[in-house]
């Protein structure tokens, strides 16, 4: 068969896109961490696996795309209540908490930008 009667199919260029961005920003991530906690992964085989990034201090899986959607429209709503009630001279980075009714325990939700923020003498 010639090449161009071999395309892919509308569900397989999807699937390979949702790939890619899911690749590009978990190749963002990593550097972003690599970056704030000054250490670099030493074979560049293991970079594409966050299950091999054992040169962080923690444990990382790492989602992009509608998969996440409701976690932003959460915390983007979150966000904007806190945004609302803040006083003027308040300049502390935001963190959104999620409490579910199964735990005991939270969720802290932060954007990845704002970490040297959070901790600035680091």
């Amino acid at each position: 068969m010639a090449k161009d009667q071999m395309s892919e199919s509308s569900n397989q260029r999807r699937g390979r896109l949702n790939r890619a961005k899911g690749k590009r920003k978990q190749a963002w991530v990593r550097r972003q961490l690599e970056t704030w906690f000054q250490v670099e992964l030493p074979f560049s085989l293991h970079k594409q696996q966050e299950e091999s990034w054992t040169h962080l201090p923690w444990l990382l899986e790492c989602k992009a795309g509608s998969q996440v959607g409701p976690i932003h429209t959460r915390y983007q709503n979150a966000r904007a209540q806190a945004e609302a009630a803040r006083s003027p001279d308040d300049h502390r980075p935001f963190v959104f908490v999620a409490c579910p009714d199964q735990l005991a325990d939270a969720y802290l939700i932060m954007r990845l930008t704002d970490l040297p923020d959070l901790f600035p003498n680091a």
